[in-house]
């Protein structure tokens, strides 16, 4: 065996393995480090400090929809409109006058003829 055949056959058989099963080794250590928490740098989120954030903006946004909510439904309450609704539908317009048979169109042959 020459010096080609040993170096191709430990390179396939002892070095790609090596280098396979290093990456693996390292992807499962990141995907725990993230799991718990920490991070390489130390500033990344929790998944619990992301979820509080987002339920704090989300808060934040509803409140005053919430506000008009209850005020509307005070309002309702004592029996009052609130402002911009109306009481009832105004009526819709008629468009057009007598009930018009539509004029039959031509219809032509989509059909080639020879003469």
């Amino acid at each position: 065996m020459d010096f080609a055949e040993f170096l191709t056959v430990f390179s396939l058989f002892v070095i790609l393995p090596s280098i396979v099963f290093t990456n693996i080794r390292k992807m499962k250590e990141a995907k725990y480090r993230a799991k718990i928490g920490v991070g390489e740098e130390g500033s990344a989120l929790r998944l619990s400090e992301l979820d509080a954030l987002i339920q704090e903006a989300v808060d934040e946004a509803v409140a005053p929809l919430e506000r008009r909510i209850r005020l509307l439904e005070r309002e309702r309450r004592a029996g009052g409109h609130p402002a911009g609704v109306l009481e009832a539908p105004a009526p819709l317009l008629a468009l057009g006058g007598a009930e018009e048979e539509p004029e039959e169109a031509p219809v032509h042959s989509r059909s080639r003829t020879r003469p």
